[in-house]
């Protein structure tokens, strides 16, 4: 009967003991989905957007480019300034593993030093910089020869050039097609596109593209899975009264004017009499836009209606033909001017 009693007391202790383990095993596991449960509500609702920023970060590129600026037209619509469609050529430092090799291989390819490419992505790379310009505005055909001869056949890269770390942007050039012919009231645009002078920079507002936004999804070989653009107004064309005809032959009648009076400088306005439109301003000497800094400020200066002059005894011509138009006087009539009459 002992016997007994002790084997049911051990098979009772053996169940209390696996009773116990087994609560205890339950108590770390309920715990532990507790534990992880105060996690993801922290990570849900505290850091979601952090968290959601920081995904978009690895997938999602932006891209800001410009529509392209504005057409300056005479008027019968000839483009006297316009923009065409380029490509810039830049460098991502943290994606290059050997700058020396890179700063050669470009330089060669650019046929300029290698020493200004070699500092300019050493200081980057040291620095943390994830974006370097090392050309700007290149035309297409250039663009394939860089391509050509930046090409590393072995590397699998999902844009062009084919070599680490480079990458091209679109962005856009001013031309001038009829380069000096009315460049003081045409004017021009800098590096950035803004306009600097003349009627670009009056007009800045109308003729400035539209910034466009755009979102590239990539997965993770680099692929583009989606893309969405966001813009804002387009750019306005600009429409001025001048004619290129007429305009080109008092450029070369000042310009011949000038010469034969040995004079610094000259100015030339021819309007419609009939409606007071502008159908040519010319200055000289004049510029290229296309090529702005290779000639003096000063010629910038649009003279015919940025300087100032004293009118003196030519004003004369200006209230007797008022007085005329008034009928206070006749067509024959003198009128006594100091030194002369009228």
């Amino acid at each position: 009967m002992r016997e007994y009693t002790r084997e049911i007391s051990r098979k009772n202790d053996s169940m209390q003991t696996a009773f116990t383990r087994f609560m205890l095993i339950v108590a770390l596991f309920i715990l532990w989905i507790g534990a992880i449960g105060v996690r993801l509500v922290h990570l849900q609702v505290n850091q979601s957007e952090w968290l959601r920023e920081k995904a978009l970060d690895q997938r999602r590129d932006q891209i800001k480019s410009k529509t392209l600026r504005g057409t300056i037209f005479d008027r019968s619509g000839r483009a006297l300034a316009m923009s065409v469609k380029v490509k810039s050529l830049f460098a991502d430092p943290a994606e290059i593993e050997d700058v020396g090799v890179t700063a050669k291989k470009v330089a060669s390819a650019l046929k300029v030093s290698p020493n200004d490419i070699l500092n300019n992505l050493r200081e980057a790379k040291e620095s943390g910089k994830r974006f370097i310009w090392l050309a700007r505005k290149i035309d297409e055909d250039t663009v394939q020869k860089l391509n050509e001869a930046l090409k590393e056949p072995e590397l699998k890269k999902f844009d062009e050039p084919k070599s680490a770390g480079l990458h091209w942007r679109e962005e856009q050039q001013r031309s001038y097609p009829y380069g000096a012919l009315a460049s003081q009231v045409v004017g021009f645009s800098g590096l950035d596109d803004a306009g600097q002078a003349g009627i670009e920079l009056s007009q800045e507002e109308n003729l400035r593209g539209a910034t466009v936004k755009t979102w590239q999804d990539r997965d993770r070989l680099g692929r583009v899975y989606d893309e969405s653009e966001v813009t804002r107004e387009p750019p306005k064309d600009v429409v001025l009264t001048i004619s290129h005809s007429i305009q080109y032959r008092v450029e070369e009648a000042l310009r011949s004017g000038v010469k034969a009076a040995h004079a610094k400088s000259g100015m030339a306005v021819v309007l419609d009499p009939k409606t007071g439109e502008v159908l040519a301003m010319a200055n000289y000497p004049t510029f290229d836009p296309n090529n702005a800094g290779a000639f003096p400020a000063e010629n910038y200066k649009n003279k015919a209606v940025q300087s100032s002059y004293a009118p003196g005894s030519i004003f004369k011509v200006v209230t007797y033909g008022a007085a005329l138009n008034e009928k206070l006087i006749k067509p024959d009539e003198q009128f006594g001017c100091g030194n002369g009459v009228i």
